[in-house]
């Protein structure tokens, strides 16, 4: 039954629930303030109320530069900086680097809000994102071959120098890809610094010839090619230093066609191969790193210093002793460790041997060689000598190398000492000896 209804068939209950309810008012203003738990507070809370709402309040809109608190530390959708060279993979040719988390974008105190606007954004300062790659349309030819002269004429046009101007190095970057991308912007951004130096004032090329090598037909029009490219290069330097240099070299090219456009084509070249490294740049990305080669050189100086140990009553193996070394260092150790030997059969020298060995790698060059890198490495180890009158006291000595890591035909690896820092000549035993390298292009294994 309705409440309504009920009071006005009953008007003698009416009478009491009016009665009651003049009770409850007397009794409301008799007792103050209602209390919800804790003490009373007298004061009207408007300033910090208002405060704490704007601290976590989201604003209806946001201009390009503004940030609602609720996604300030939400990444932005563009990189921040220029892609850097880290032993990590180079950026597609359409994506940059994603950035990290900016510290600056970080929500103001309630007190920084606007008075009784209800809203709070955080203004962000503009930045300036590396460009993304473009692509570079490419006239269809009558053959690949047509269309790749009029890829590289492009490539080394944007390669150009002209007094006084500068290198284009979006072209540059529209016209490549990963890995090869990384590679070659890097080395113009060198020549750009040179420019910039005043050390280059010049550069333009000249008989540009492509030969296709290898086409690898893909899908709708698109594949893959190896092409072989031969160019001239002219370079003025300062003090008007000229100098011509003609070279040949492979690429490996992938061609695209573009959506909607009969006419064009992309091009870009995502590989070289370096002939200083004997070796694709593809190929160089997965080369031994400097934390990979450490396990290695451990090994190879454990093996080293166990050759140059000897017990008592046995001698030195100076075949195998010989076999991990050459060259300069071959023969400045050998003749000693033969003299040792020497010691051994004349009965001055009864046993030595080598513990608390410890290699620590000061510098690794993976494309010193086209058939290896070299590492430069520091050895502590502590040598203990025993002779006919007794053991000498224990020497503990940090010491120098050169260390080649030597790649054969089959990529079979191995590590060779080559070199060694006379601490005595205070020179490398390379320079003493007058050797022009430390380990030549070709000739061993």
């Amino acid at each position: 039954m309705r409440i309504d209804a009920w009071l006005r068939a009953s008007g003698r209950l009416h009478r009491l629930a009016v009665a009651l309810a003049a009770l409850a008012l007397t009794l409301a203003a008799c007792s103050g303030p209602t209390q919800t738990g804790g003490n009373v507070n007298t004061t009207a809370p408007t300033a910090t109320a208002t405060s704490a709402a704007t601290a976590t309040s989201i604003p209806p809109t946001a201009t390009a530069t503004s940030i609602p608190i609720a996604t300030a530390t939400t990444r932005p959708p563009t990189a921040t900086k220029a892609p850097t060279k880290a032993p990590t993979k180079a950026p597609t040719a359409t994506s940059a680097p994603e950035p990290t988390k900016s510290a600056a974008v970080t929500a103001p105190t309630a007190t920084t809000a606007p008075t009784g606007s209800g809203l709070t954004t955080i203004i962000v300062p503009a930045t300036t994102p590396t460009p993304e790659a473009q692509a570079v349309p490419i006239e269809v030819a009558k053959d690949y071959t047509s269309e790749l002269q009029t890829f590289f004429t492009t490539f080394y046009k944007a390669r150009t120098l002209a007094p006084g101007g500068q290198f284009d190095i979006a072209t540059t970057r529209g016209l490549t890809a990963p890995p090869y991308q990384e590679y070659t912007i890097d080395l113009l951004q060198q020549d750009v610094a040179d420019a910039q130096a005043g050390k280059l004032l010049a550069v333009t090329y000249t008989d540009i010839g492509v030969k296709l090598v290898q086409w690898d037909q893909g899908n709708n029009g698109g594949g893959t090619a190896v092409a072989e490219l031969t160019r001239t290069m002219h370079t003025t330097s300062a003090g008007n230093q000229k100098n011509d240099q003609t070279a040949t070299y492979q690429y490996r090219l992938r061609r695209q066609p573009i959506a909607g456009d009969a006419k064009h084509v992309t091009w870009v070249a995502y590989d070289f191969y370096n002939p200083g490294a004997s070796a694709w740049v593809s190929d160089l990305i997965n080369q031994p790193t400097a934390s990979s080669i450490l396990p290695e050189l451990n090994a190879f100086f454990q093996e080293f210093y166990g050759l140059r140990s000897v017990k008592p009553g046995d001698q030195f193996d100076i075949d195998a002793n010989a076999a991990l070394t050459a060259f300069a260092y071959h023969d400045y150790t050998i003749p000693i460790l033969q003299r040792d030997q020497g010691e051994l059969q004349a009965g001055k020298l009864t046993s030595i041997s080598y513990s608390d060995i410890k290699v620590e790698l000061v510098s690794w060059d993976p494309a010193a060689t086209n058939h290896g890198g070299i590492a430069t490495v520091r050895v502590t180890r502590t040598s203990n000598v025993v002779r006919p009158a007794g053991a000498e006291a224990p020497d503990t000595s940090s010491y120098q190398f050169r260390v080649h890591r030597h790649t054969d035909e089959q990529g079979k690896a191995r590590w060779i000492a080559v070199d060694f820092f006379n601490p005595t000549a205070n020179a490398w035993v390379s320079a003493s000896a007058g050797q022009p390298w430390i380990v030549p292009e070709s000739g061993h294994g």
